[in-house]
């Protein structure tokens, strides 16, 4: 659902009008796997390898002609290729590995598709924040097949994943990252595989203390302050 909250606009000098403004969220993502399922139970007489063939081909054709400079149709939109920058001369070719010239991707919403989906929008109110914010959502602990469990027990060098938004950090911070427990003697992990905006894989060291944590992630999204969100699930660390 689409999360709405309330915050200081800090783009407005008068303190007189428009001093807040509305930002959102997606509370939820709909990845590639939960869309083929949701084909699946949509149409009945459609197989899961029939969704997965069909989201694979769509994928690569898209891709394949876009990069040939087509402007492509799809039931809810038109995505093309562009290209900008900028040069000193008429007879100067554009290259996308010489300073500002680049390329980028347009994307138009066909209108009715768009007047569908903001008749039907579902969205909720909640408290006020920053968008911008940490927010964890889930833990998770990664098995030896790559594989993900909710059972939240894990063995030193073993790897934990945080599951939440805005999550991302800057490691060279040591007032940044997760940590084992939420108090001033809480324990900064220090090994990464993974640091994203929505999922973080920390490994869990070779000389953590065997015990029960809730975790915590500090990051900085903003100058000058650091925000800190955690969970009151409870990991227990093994030997």
């Amino acid at each position: 659902m689409l999360q709405v909250t309330t915050m200081k606009n800090y783009l407005k000098s008068d303190d007189k009008n428009e001093v807040y403004c509305f930002r959102s969220n997606c509370s939820e993502q709909m990845t590639s796997e939960k869309l083929i399922k949701e084909m699946i139970q949509y149409n009945s007489t459609l197989t899961e390898p029939d969704a997965r063939a069909a989201m694979s081909i769509l994928g690569e054709l898209v891709e394949r002609y876009i990069a040939k400079g087509y402007d492509v149709e799809l039931p809810f939109c038109w995505i093309h290729l562009s290209a900008s920058g900028t040069c000193e001369t008429l007879q100067q070719s554009f290259n996308p590995d010489n300073g500002d010239n680049k390329f980028g991707i347009k994307f138009q919403m066909k209108k009715e598709s768009k007047n569908a989906i903001f008749s039907s929008a579902q969205y909720e109110q909640i408290e006020s924040t920053f968008v911008c914010d940490p927010r964890l959502y889930s833990l998770g602990v990664v098995n030896d097949d790559s594989s993900e469990t909710n059972v939240l027990t894990i063995s030193r060098g073993k790897i934990l994943r945080v599951h939440g938004r805005n999550i991302s950090f800057d490691i060279s911070d040591a007032k940044q990252g997760v940590f084992l427990g939420t108090g001033e003697n809480a324990v900064r992990l220090s090994s990464y595989s993974r640091i994203g905006s929505n999922i973080i894989d920390v490994v869990i060291p070779s000389d953590a203390t065997a015990g029960e944590y809730k975790v915590k992630l500090t990051a900085k999204p903003g100058v000058g302050r650091y925000k800190s969100d955690y969970l009151d699930s409870i990991l227990t660390v093994v030997e």
